[in-house]
């Protein structure tokens, strides 16, 4: 890795084994754009240990939590957010670009690390932070203090004085959200798109393949850079022709009864 970042490292979470596999992805797509910064997860206990060493392939900083860890009249949070608080705790994790694990990167965004603020996606009853930078010029105390406000609205959480969930931090508009499941044709402004981020549970993992190709020529080229990403989720056996079966079955066949002849005599 070229240049010295200090703790300027990608963070993103993985609750369970199918937003590992988002996980895995966004890494991937985060490399591809030559990133200079290093990429940590968030993994909950309900992540397998299988999924569990395929992110540590990936990323450079893997942290195991329960993800009962943060909870609220025995309600625990979005785990999204849990992981949110505990990356703010890591002193190596100081100045960290935290993604949405629906995101994916298309072009370099290593810009993101020279700015403040929180992007806000709304989906179906609710509204994530996708995106959250804190830059360095941010008191410790108060990258605390933004962090409990933006998990406060992500939770819904009822709080006693409004001041509580207006974030500190500027708000801004830097991925391009993407719905799947939208009967329109996806509306591009023109802008150059670096980072889309999926809503609505309708990320190319969940969606299906078949009604993926029918989408628009936009959403159409994200299936298949997103197939790009995990081709071993998208390897197909190749079956052999008949003939060439036939032909191994008397080859085996052949062979073993060979071996019996040589034995009895």
């Amino acid at each position: 890795m070229s240049g010295n970042f200090g703790c300027q490292f990608w963070i993103t979470y993985a609750g369970d084994d199918k937003e590992a596999w988002k996980c895995i992805g966004l890494a991937r797509s985060v490399k591809r754009t030559l990133s200079t910064r290093p990429l940590g997860v968030i993994l909950s206990d309900n992540v397998s240990l299988d999924m569990g060493r395929r992110l540590q392939s990936e990323f450079q900083i893997c942290h195991r939590i329960d993800p009962l860890l943060l909870q609220l009249n025995g309600i625990p949070y979005q785990f999204r957010s849990t992981a949110k608080i505990y990356a703010q705790q890591l002193p190596q994790l100081d100045h960290s670009v935290f993604i949405d694990c629906n995101c994916l990167a298309l072009k370099n965004c290593d810009e993101l690390f020279r700015q403040n603020g929180v992007q806000w996606v709304k989906q179906t009853g609710s509204e994530y932070a996708a995106i959250v930078v804190q830059s360095s010029t941010v008191t410790k105390e108060n990258k605390k203090t933004n962090i409990e406000k933006i998990v406060s609205r992500e939770n819904g959480l009822k709080v006693a004085t409004p001041s509580m969930i207006d974030v500190d931090d500027q708000e801004f508009h830097y991925c391009m959200e993407v719905d799947f499941s939208g009967e329109t044709p996806t509306q591009l402004s023109g802008d150059e798109i670096k980072m889309v981020c999926f809503v609505n549970e309708n990320h190319p993992l969940e969606y299906e393949r078949e009604k993926a190709n029918n989408r628009d020529g936009f959403l159409k080229e994200l299936a298949r850079f997103w197939k790009s990403l995990l081709p071993e989720n998208f390897a197909t056996s190749r079956k052999l022709p008949v003939s060439w079966l036939i032909y191994y079955k008397i080859y085996f066949v052949s062979i073993i009864a060979r071996q019996v002849k040589i034995l009895l005599n």
